[in-house]
């Protein structure tokens, strides 16, 4: 079992109990999803697959601007062991299309993130020192740097 213990309590993987603060952001992740024209998951306190999914989902595409929710998503993605979401469309939605055939990026939500996040972007540059620090080791043993 995996266990989040960042802020005040821990989050688990498919826990037996639910967490309020789980709840909470499966609620305001429904808003966000929904404003998009995407599906609602259940909030049912407990992190699964659905949950898991729909907060990579949100987290990839948009800016989650209220920090508590935000704080909440980084924990839960922490204890992840799947991932199960795809933005449907709601009967709220209208269709853009009237054949099969006629299919847009908007219907595919190919909607690409408009922006890197700060632990993305540290991720990113500690995988480009490791390179560097690796390249420079070998390049010393084989005498090319003195």
């Amino acid at each position: 079992m995996y266990v989040s213990t960042m802020g005040l309590g821990a989050i688990t993987w498919k826990g037996d109990s639910p967490d309020a603060s789980v709840k909470s952001m499966q609620q305001s992740l429904n808003q966000l999803l929904q404003s998009k024209g995407c599906h609602a998951i259940g909030t049912d306190g407990k992190v699964g697959p659905e949950t898991c999914g729909a907060a990579l989902h949100a987290v990839s595409n948009w800016t989650i601007s209220n920090e508590a929710t935000r704080a909440t998503i980084n924990q839960v993605l922490g204890v992840c062991q799947q991932y199960s979401y795809s933005c449907k469309a709601t009967a709220a939605r209208p269709a853009t299309t009237s054949s099969p055939s006629q299919v847009t990026a908007e219907d595919l939500d190919l909607t690409p993130s408009r922006r890197i996040s700060t632990s993305n972007m540290v991720m990113i540059g500690t995988g480009l020192a490791a390179v560097a620090v690796v390249g420079y080791a070998i390049a010393k043993k084989k005498g090319l740097i003195k």
